[in-house]
């Protein structure tokens, strides 16, 4: 009985801990640096020990007898050519843009940017959508007239949504001022 009792009080004494509470949200938080841990005893028991199934065997000296267990397959060259290509591979870039095609790129975008989107011109052109962004400046009527459409969005959006996305932007504000 006596036993009993004390293992019962053990038990309850020490608590156990599998990670170390702290004011940060474990799940989403990179800045689980500050635990606040009870006082007194807690009970974190360490990591089990590494098997040579998971060291990987670049980390295994050459005289160690578990890097002779760990065979990987290697392939020939005969058997990679007969394998399929399961992704595509990126094309190399073009370097041969021109001022001309610059100018031409800038022209069309100011003249007419609702009807030549970045995309559109970058597939003319063969050139990537983020050039295109850095060598064309956006015409403010269409900025304008995108504000407008997206202002217009919002408006339509239910009490719901318009209230999280407030909500959303405070806590933002806060998380950056550290307070929760």
């Amino acid at each position: 009985m006596f036993r009993n009792t004390v293992r019962h009080l053990s038990d309850k004494a020490v608590p156990f801990l599998s990670q170390p509470p702290n004011k940060f949200n474990a799940a989403r938080s990179t800045f689980n640096l500050r635990p606040v841990l009870p006082q007194g005893l807690v009970h974190n028991p360490p990591a089990s020990v590494p098997n040579s199934k998971s060291t990987p065997r670049a980390f295994l000296p050459s005289t160690d007898p578990r890097s002779t267990l760990i065979s990987h397959r290697t392939y020939s060259s005969d058997e990679v050519a007969d394998m399929p290509i399961i992704y595509s591979s990126k094309a190399d870039r073009k370097y041969d843009i021109t001022p001309d095609i610059v100018a031409e790129i800038q022209q069309l975008r100011s003249s007419n940017s609702a009807e030549w989107t970045v995309n559109k011109l970058a597939k003319k052109f063969g050139v990537s959508p983020s050039f295109v962004k850095v060598t064309t400046e956006v015409n403010e009527g269409r900025k304008a007239e995108l504000s407008q459409q997206q202002k217009a969005e919002r408006e339509s959006w239910p009490v719901q949504k318009q209230k999280a996305r407030i909500n959303r932007k405070r806590r933002v504000e806060l998380w950056l001022r550290n307070e929760f």
